[in-house]
């Protein structure tokens, strides 16, 4: 959510913090889309394969680092998407 707010992504968690999900939430379905599907690809390229239409999960056998690098791989996916939305480099 910090990240969220950081980088003015148009998106909220939903869920409980072991097992979140990102929902967009542009109001133009197709930039929506594309938007969505961008910080999926985005994050995949940089080594994190998120289900882009169920909850993520965290468990016990993550550890900080593990954590750390994620949360790492994320930001670098909105600031990706960040940059679309605000007609920024690519």
């Amino acid at each position: 959510s910090e990240l969220i707010n950081e980088y003015e992504v148009p998106a909220v968690f939903l869920g409980y913090p072991p097992y979140p999900y990102i929902e967009f939430t542009l109001a133009d379905e197709d930039r929506n889309r594309r938007i969505k599907n961008a910080f999926y690809i985005e994050t995949a390229r940089c080594g994190a394969l998120f289900h882009p239409n169920h909850h993520w999960y965290l468990s016990a056998a993550h550890t900080e680092s593990d954590i750390n690098d994620t949360l790492d791989i994320c930001r670098k996916g909105f600031e990706f998407i960040s940059q679309k939305l605000t007609g920024g480099p690519s």
